[in-house]
Order: structure tokens, then sequence, then C-alpha cells
């Protein structure tokens, strides 16, 4: 439910990142071809003391490998860098601009998953229309939307079609990039839980059933954000948190 979002990490800040989030109990890693540090987390895995099937590991191809042939490349090379015979999830980044594309890189996932070369297969940034797409071609939904999504960026329409179909929701930037945080509503259930608007923040996706991916390379925080299991927000106050 809680991972470590990766985008912008390199070379040894990726590296000690990584490590240190598995050691504070972190077992989800989200990254992504273009994030360029596939490899960084390739080593950080190997390195740490976790069993490599303790791990969920994430990877994405990106708008500009779809299609079979560049789909399967990338793929592959997702693979070597990340030291690994196989993903936990594999997503397709951007929906791009072409519906033929889109069918055809998800066909390819299809092949992956049945050669158990990746366990579960989704989308990220795609919208409802382009998800009916995947279910019109193949019977069947992505398990996985991974989006924009937190208090500030909050769309009920996409969140309500997701649950509908049993497709999971990851959140990228769920902290808004800190901007909102001294939020007068944050800030006062932060003091009546003892705990930081971050964290407030952070259990209300725990609380919406949404899976969530801050990204940090800062020990205190990587520490903080992994910290919210001993408190749940109530119904009226994730709803409160809702289109702020």
């Amino acid at each position: 439910m809680v991972g470590l979002g990766t985008w912008d990490l390199r070379n040894q800040e990726c590296i000690d990142s990584v490590k240190y989030a598995l050691s504070c109990g972190y077992r989800h890693i989200d990254t992504a071809a273009m994030y360029q540090n596939e490899k960084q987390i390739g080593v950080a895995i190997q390195q740490s003391d976790i069993s490599r099937s303790d791990i969920f590991i994430t990877t994405k191809v990106w708008r500009s490998d779809l299609g079979r042939s560049f789909a399967t490349r990338s793929f592959e090379d997702s693979l070597d860098n990340l030291r690994t015979d196989y993903l936990d999830l594999f997503l397709i980044h951007w929906p791009g601009n072409s519906k033929k594309l889109r069918i055809e890189t998800y066909g390819k996932m299809i092949e992956f998953r049945d050669e158990a070369k990746v366990k579960t297969i989704g989308v990220s940034n795609f919208s409802a229309a382009e998800i009916m797409e995947i279910h019109d071609a193949f019977g069947e939904y992505p398990a996985m939307n991974q989006i924009h999504f937190n208090p500030f960026h909050f769309d009920q329409e996409i969140l309500d079609f997701c649950q509908q179909h049993n497709i999971l929701i990851t959140a990228y930037t769920p902290l808004n990039k800190g901007r909102g945080l001294n939020n007068p509503q944050i800030q006062q259930l932060a003091s009546k839980y003892k705990k930081l608007p971050s964290q407030i923040v952070l259990r209300w996706f725990i609380d919406l059933g949404i899976v969530t991916i801050p990204k940090s390379s800062n020990p205190d925080h990587i520490t903080t954000n992994f910290d919210i299991f001993d408190f749940s927000l109530t119904a009226d106050e994730v709803n409160s948190l809702k289109n702020l």
C-alpha cells in the first residue's frame, strides 16, 4: 500500500534510498524505464538482505516504446537492469497518441503475464475511455491505473470508475510536492493524531483504498512516510480532505 517512488533519484543517492527504504520495512519499489535508474535499483535490491520474492517491483514502458517489438525490448531491458527474471507489476507509462500501439502493447503484456515473466499488468495516466479500449479488445480491465492523485488533485470520476471495475489506483505525487500541507484541515488532523501533516495525507490514501508511492531521498522522510499504520482517519475526516 505504501511504496517508494523513485522518480528523479539517480546514482548512489538512488541506491542508498532504496536500501534504506527496504531496511525500514518498505517492500514496494516503483520505477520506470524513463526514470533511467533501474540499474541502481537492481543493485540496491541485490545488496539488501531482503529476498527478491518479498519485494514488489513496478516498472513501466515509456510511450516512445509502445508497440510489440519496442515494448518487448523495453521489457527485457528492464529485467536486465533490475537484475530479476520477473516483474511484479508492468505498466504502460502513458497512453500516447495511438490506440493501435496501446492495444498492441497491452496484448504483448498479456503474453508476458501468461509466460510468468510478470505477475500483474496495468496502465498509468489512462482515462476511463482509454481503459475501456483495453476491455473492449481483451475482455479484461488492467489491474492498476497509476495516476496523479492527492487531496489537491482529486478526481472522483476516475476513482469511481476504477473502483467499480476493481482497478486499483496508485497515486503518484501524493504529497503535492509539499504544497498545501499547511492547510488548516490537515494541520488540525495532524494535531489531533499527533502526526506530521504528510502522514495525515498518506494515511488518507490508505483509508481510501489507494496505493501511494511517496518519493524521497531523505532518510527521515522515508521513515515517517511509512509510519502511518498505527492510526486511521474517520470517514468524515477522509471526506473532508477531498477537493482541497
